[in-house]
């Protein structure tokens, strides 16, 4: 186990790049070579078929994600207000769930779906977006309502509150978050489904403003 987390380690600290200072801190470059060659987190050989309905395009990776995603939610206490957005990670190589963002500082890249604290920026949790085909269908919801619950659903019912951007927003969401002890803000598209029934009688802005803080609990 020591050797694994060392090249885990040195591989997060080098950006997966051989840099022959770090490696020789710990192995000689032939060794690292080697150990960069056949590290493997996951048992190969029980990878689901690519048309299973459990393929995971992840599957290689996925031990060590999960592992980072609980460390992040378990080690800090978020503030009140928290985030929830996507990030690019650059990538211009060729896999099958690289997506393409126009007018982005990274157009190329994997997307991630983030939350994070609004005050600091600390990441709680994230998700790798591996398209359609992937592990995220849309539920009867829409996308960004399945993307915002399950990013904060840890944090639900504990008063806080979440800013997200259009592309996330919907009646549904801020009805179901409400329930959650848990209000929203942000804008939202016109075009949205149920905006025209939500008249200022049924959802105002005092409606959000009725739950405790969490200094006052």
């Amino acid at each position: 186990m020591p050797l694994e987390k060392d090249f885990v380690e040195l591989c997060v600290k080098t950006g997966g790049k051989s840099r022959k200072k770090e490696e020789n801190q710990l192995w000689g470059r032939q060794r690292y070579t080697k150990i960069h060659q056949y590290f493997h987190l996951a048992n190969s050989e029980q990878q689901p078929e690519r048309n299973a309905d459990n393929y995971d395009p992840l599957y290689k990776v996925r031990p060590l994600l999960d592992q980072v995603r609980s460390v992040c939610s378990t080690v800090y206490k978020p503030k009140q207000n928290l985030s929830v957005d996507e990030a690019m990670v650059a990538f211009t190589g060729r896999i099958s769930f690289k997506q393409y963002l126009k007018n982005k500082p990274t157009p190329w890249g994997f997307k991630i779906w983030c939350c994070a604290e609004a005050e600091c920026g600390y990441l709680l949790n994230f998700q790798v977006y591996t398209g359609k085909n992937g592990n995220h269908q849309p539920t009867e919801h829409g996308q960004g309502h399945q993307v915002v619950t399950n990013m904060v659903q840890n944090h639900l019912g504990k008063n806080h509150s979440v800013f997200f951007d259009n592309f996330f927003s919907s009646v549904k969401l801020a009805e179901d978050l409400l329930k959650e002890k848990t209000t929203r803000c942000g804008t939202i598209r016109p075009n949205r489904k149920d905006l025209v029934e939500a008249t200022p009688a049924t959802i105002t802005i005092s409606t959000f403003l009725t739950l405790p803080k969490l200094a006052d609990l």
